[in-house]
């Protein structure tokens, strides 16, 4: 149980998003693989069996593209299969900024996009500005704490300029968290409003409470109103 139990630290963490997830499920299954060639526990077989379900029911080119645009690791984690060569990562990315903002994407993020991968043109220095992010993140945060990659982006901007095609895609995909602490909250909402209140509301206005609720707390701690900590 212990590979899951260090996941389930780490998707709690308030800035968990699209690449960590897929790299957890990744890690899991590495781990278990190699549990399960070490003993036939019928448990690890249906560990294995789920993250494969799951992963197939996922939307797995954002999940991939994450990774890809996270600065620290583009294309280090996956294996050199053909889906994901340069023509494979500029299909990948045209496909999701079709679907995401409903129009074709612009020509100049071809050229973008290699400058990226080879850090090479308007990316030659990003390396070591990633790096320095990374260094910083690691002297602030826990161990299990990861380096922000907008903060890394950031970096390629011009006094709050127009971002690029490549960084408005990343801005797009990083802006989604999807740690497990807020669902953790809404469950708890509904426990207190069904159990400690006794309240005999109907489903939608049970929803809509813990939602405000929830919403509330967030104002609340953007403004500095309440101390934000994640339990």
């Amino acid at each position: 149980l212990e590979p899951l139990a260090f996941t389930s630290t780490i998707t709690q963490l308030a800035h968990f998003c699209l690449d960590q997830s897929l790299l957890l499920m990744g890690f899991l299954y590495t781990e278990y693989t190699k549990l399960l060639e070490a003993t036939t526990n019928k448990l690890i077989r249906a560990v294995l069996e789920s993250l494969e379900k799951r992963w197939k029911k996922c939307d797995q080119d954002v999940y991939i593209a994450a990774v890809i645009l996270n600065p620290l690791y583009k294309t280090e984690p996956f294996a050199k299969i053909p889906q994901l060569n340069f023509a494979g990562i500029f299909v990948l990315i045209c496909k999701l900024w079709q679907w995401i903002y409903g129009s074709p994407p612009p020509h100049e993020i071809f050229t973008e996009l290699q400058e990226y991968i080879a850090n090479k043109g308007l990316y030659v220095n990003f390396p070591a500005w990633v790096e320095s992010v990374r260094c910083e993140a690691e002297k602030k945060a826990s161990i299990v704490e990861h380096p922000d990659p907008l903060r890394m982006y950031e970096g390629m901007q011009f006094g709050g300029g127009e971002k690029t095609p490549l960084q408005r895609l990343a801005f797009q995909l990083f802006s989604v968290c999807t740690n497990s602490v807020s669902c953790e909250h809404l469950f708890s909402m509904f426990g207190l409003v069904l159990t400690c209140l006794r309240s005999q509301l109907r489903s939608e206005a049970m929803t809509a409470l813990a939602e405000l609720r929830l919403h509330l707390r967030d104002e609340h701690a953007k403004t500095g109103q309440t101390k934000h900590q994640l339990q």
